[in-house]
């Protein structure tokens, strides 16, 4: 997609722009006047039935959400362990100038984190909030004001 002439241009740089939530990532990449998506996961949704964590003892039945909140640990992990190996992928595919990291601030440390030293060195700014559903040129707005391009 043609990045218009309003917004920055990322002319002879590569800005690679790593949008996630917690179980979703677009990974896009701007240079040249041009932005492109270059990788997209999202992991399935972990579904709960109501007899998810409960045990029965004769007549009495009696819960804990123990099983629940392991399982919801065990997906962040795998969330955490792909973005970390993507990103690694990435860095040998791509030459990258700056890096955007758009992510909700539960999860965001823990991405910065894994990312490769490489990327860490050039992580130009960290954006706040849950971005996976906004266009790449709203993204681009959005370091536009922050970076004052």
């Amino acid at each position: 997609m043609k990045i218009p002439s309003s917004l920055s241009q990322f002319k002879n740089k590569t800005g690679l722009i790593l949008i996630t939530g917690t179980e979703e990532a677009n990974f896009l990449v701007a240079r040249d006047g041009v932005i492109s998506s270059i990788f997209h996961f999202k992991l399935e949704k972990t579904k709960f039935s109501d007899r998810e964590d409960s045990a029965q003892r004769g007549s009495i039945v009696f819960e804990n959400g123990g099983k629940i909140e392991q399982l919801k640990k065990v997906g962040r992990q795998n969330f955490v362990k792909s973005f970390r190996d993507e990103t690694k992928r990435l860095l040998t595919e791509q030459k990258v100038d700056h890096v955007y990291l758009f992510a909700p601030d539960s999860i965001k440390n823990e991405l910065e984190e894994v990312l490769p030293n490489a990327l860490k060195k050039k992580l130009a700014q960290t954006y706040i909030g849950n971005f996976c559903k906004e266009s790449p040129l709203s993204i681009l707005k959005k370091i536009k004001n922050e970076r004052g391009f």
